[in-house]
C-alpha cells in the first residue's frame, strides 16, 4: 500500500442504532482536513440493517469500509473493525454522538508536532450525564495526566479517544455490556501508557449521544443476563486484577480506583444482593470482594468519594470488622488499622424541625453513630455550657441496610428546652459513647428547618425570639429581640444571600425584598400549593380541591 495514501485516522462505528448517520454526519463536516485523512470503519449492529444507506454513502465515494457480516455487541463489532484499520490513529465515537466540525483538523496538527500514543478530548458542557467525578478528575490546565499521581481517573471515556495504532489494543470479546467493555479496553491502554493528554479546545469537542444512560447504569443490563453478571466479576474485574499482579506485581492505583467505581453499584443500589444472587449469596460476594479489597490502597478507598456508610462496609470487610476507637478531646476516632475512618463528632447531625414558641422550643431530627451499639449512645443538648438536657428518642431509625445489615445506625430525636427566664440561650449538641463525652461539631439543617449551615446569617423570628445557627461552635442561639434586632438580622442575611454564588441564593434575595414590598400591603394569609417540577402528578390539584372545602383554613 502507498504510504501517502494511508489515512491519518480511522473512525470505528458500531452502528447499532438509527442514530448512525448523525455521527457520520459529523466526520463529513469536518474543516480543514482532506477526507482521505478520515477512513471510516463500519461494524453493522445484529439488529439493524443499513445497506442501502452505506450503498448511498459508497456512491458518494466516501473513505467507508465495512466489517463482513453483523455483530449483536459492541466488542465483537470493535474486534472485527480492528482488522481493518488503516489509520495512525483511531477513534471510537458513539454511535449518536458527533465531533465538533474542527475536532479532527485540531488533533492532527496536534498528533503532528508530538507523538501523543493515548490522548481525549473534552465533552460537550450541555451533557447532564456527564459524572461529577469524571468533572473533578479532568480539572486543571490541558496537557499529560500522569496516572500514577493522579490516579482518581475514571477510565469510561473510550468515545472521545485518539489512540496510537501503536498500542496494543486488546479487546475481551466476552463483555457484552457497554459501559464494562469500553472501560477494559481503555484500562489496558492506560496500563500501556501510564499517562493520558487531555485535549481542551473549544474547536475539538465530541457531544454524546442525548439518550445514552448514564456511564455507571451498567447494572440494569446485568439485571437480566447471569452470564453478563458473571463475566462481569471474573472476565473485567478479577481479570484486571489478575493481569496488572502479573505485569507489574500490583495493581496500579489508577487501575485500583476504576474496579472501585464499577464495583461500586454491588453495595450503592438498593437491594443489590438481589441482582448478584445468581452468582454468589451474600456470603460469598464478602468473600469475594475482600479478595478484591486486598489489592485496593486505603487511600484509593477514601478517593473515590463514597459516603461513610459505604466506607464502614468496605473496611469492615477488608479488616474482618476488626476496629479500634481511640479517644481525642470530646471526641472519638473510629479506624481500622492505621486507617482513621471518621470521628464519632462529625458523624451526621440533622436538625428537620424547629418549634420555637415564647417559652420554649422543640428541636427536632436523627443522628447517626458509626460502629457503635444503640445502647452505647446518648444524646442531650447543653444549654449555656451547664445545663443538660437529654434527647428523647422518638423511635424511628435512619439506618443504611446493606446487604441485609446495618452498617450506619441513626435515630430520631426530640429535645424540648425551656426559655422561662432566659433572654439568651446558646444551645450545643453532645452524646456519650461509653461515658466518653463527644462534642457534634457538624450540624446540618434539613428542608424544612428554617435554618440553614450553608447559607451565612440565616435566622428564623418568632414569639419575640430570633433563633440562628453559629457555624463558629456548632450551637444553635436563641435571643430574645426588639423590631430593631430583627431589621439588623434581616439586613445581614440580605447581604448574605446577596454575595453567595447560588442561583438558589440570589432567587431568595429577591424574593425576600418583594415579600418586605408586599407584606403592608396583604393582610391575607396566602397558600402556595404545588406538585413536583419535575414530574407530572395530580397531589397538588387533589390537595387545592379538598382546602376550598375546608372552611376554616387554620
Amino acid at each position: 500500500m502507498n504510504v501517502e495514501n494511508k489515512p491519518f485516522f480511522s473512525a470505528v462505528i458500531y452502528m447499532s442504532n438509527e442514530f448512525a448517520s448523525a455521527t457520520l454526519d459529523s466526520i463529513f463536516s469536518q474543516k480543514d482536513i482532506a477526507a482521505e485523512n478520515i477512513q471510516i470503519v463500519l461494524a453493522l449492529g445484529g439488529q439493524n440493517e443499513y445497506s442501502e444507506y452505506i450503498s448511498g454513502l459508497k456512491k458518494e465515494n466516501r473513505n467507508i469500509t465495512v466489517c463482513k457480516g453483523t455483530y449483536n455487541t459492541q466488542a465483537e463489532a470493535y474486534s472485527a473493525a480492528l482488522e481493518l484499520v488503516r489509520g495512525k490513529y483511531v477513534c471510537f465515537p458513539e454511535c449518536g454522538g458527533a465531533y465538533s466540525e474542527s475536532t479532527f483538523a485540531f488533533m492532527k496538527a496536534s498528533l503532528e508536532i508530538r507523538d501523543i500514543p493515548l490522548s481525549i478530548i473534552m465533552i460537550s458542557t450541555y451533557d447532564k450525564q456527564d459524572l461529577s467525578k469524571v468533572s473533578k478528575a479532568l480539572k486543571g490546565k490541558p496537557g499529560n495526566c500522569d496516572l500514577n499521581e493522579k490516579y482518581n481517573f475514571p477510565l469510561v471515556f473510550l468515545s472521545r479517544c485518539f489512540v496510537s495504532m501503536e498500542l496494543n489494543i486488546e479487546i475481551n470479546t466476552s463483555l457484552a455490556v457497554k459501559s464494562v467493555s469500553k472501560c477494559d479496553i481503555f484500562m489496558k491502554l492506560a496500563a500501556q501508557t501510564q499517562t493520558i493528554n487531555v485535549f481542551r479546545n473549544k474547536e475539538a469537542r465530541f457531544y454524546p449521544w442525548h439518550e445514552n444512560p448514564p456511564i455507571f447504569n451498567f447494572y440494569e443490563e446485568l439485571r437480566e443476563s447471569d452470564k453478563d453478571l458473571k463475566l462481569f466479576f471474573d472476565n473485567f474485574i478479577t481479570a484486571n486484577v489478575n493481569r496488572c499482579m502479573e505485569e507489574f506485581e500490583f495493581v496500579p492505583k489508577f487501575i485500583q480506583y476504576n474496579l472501585i467505581l464499577f464495583l461500586e453499584w454491588t453495595f450503592v443500589v438498593p437491594n443489590a444482593e438481589k441482582i448478584f444472587a445468581p452468582v454468589m449469596s451474600v456470603e460469598e460476594f464478602e468473600k469475594y470482594f475482600k479478595g478484591i479489597l486486598v489489592n485496593i490502597d486505603d487511600n484509593v478507598i477514601n478517593n473515590c468519594g463514597l459516603l461513610l456508610a459505604y466506607k464502614l462496609l468496605i473496611y469492615r470487610i477488608k479488616y474482618d470488622g476488626k476496629m479500634r476507637f481511640v479517644k481525642k478531646y470530646l471526641s472519638k476516632r473510629l479506624y481500622y488499622r492505621d486507617m482513621r475512618v471518621c470521628d464519632l463528632s462529625t458523624n451526621i447531625t440533622n436538625i428537620e424541625f424547629v418549634e420555637l414558641e415564647e417559652n420554649k422550643v422543640a428541636l427536632m431530627g436523627r443522628m447517626k453513630y458509626a460502629g457503635c451499639e444503640r445502647n452505647e449512645i446518648r444524646m442531650y443538648a447543653l444549654v449555656n455550657g451547664e445545663e443538660k438536657v437529654y434527647a428523647k428518642d422518638l423511635g424511628h431509625s435512619y439506618d443504611n441496610i446493606i446487604w441485609g445489615r446495618n452498617e450506619y445506625p441513626g435515630f430520631a430525636f426530640m429535645i424540648d428546652i425551656d426559655l422561662e427566664g432566659k433572654n439568651e440561650c446558646v444551645i450545643e449538641f453532645f452524646c456519650t459513647h461509653k461515658g466518653d463525652e463527644i462534642k457534634k461539631t457538624v450540624i446540618n439543617f434539613g428542608k424544612f428547618s428554617p435554618l440553614s449551615s450553608v447559607v451565612p446569617k440565616c435566622y428564623y423570628y418568632n414569639k419575640r425570639r430570633i433563633i440562628r445557627y453559629s457555624e463558629k461552635n456548632s450551637s444553635v442561639i436563641i435571643k430574645k429581640a426588639s423590631a430593631f434586632d430583627v431589621l439588623k438580622a434581616e439586613l445581614k442575611y440580605l447581604k448574605s444571600l446577596s454575595k453567595t454564588d447560588n442561583d438558589y441564593a440570589k432567587h431568595a434575595y429577591y424574593a425576600r425584598i418583594l415579600y418586605h414590598m408586599v407584606k403592608p400591603f396583604c393582610r391575607k394569609d396566602i397558600w402556595l400549593i404545588s406538585d413536583r417540577s419535575n414530574k407530572a402528578d395530580d397531589n397538588g390539584e387533589a390537595f387545592f380541591k379538598y382546602m376550598k372545602t375546608v372552611k376554616n383554613k387554620k
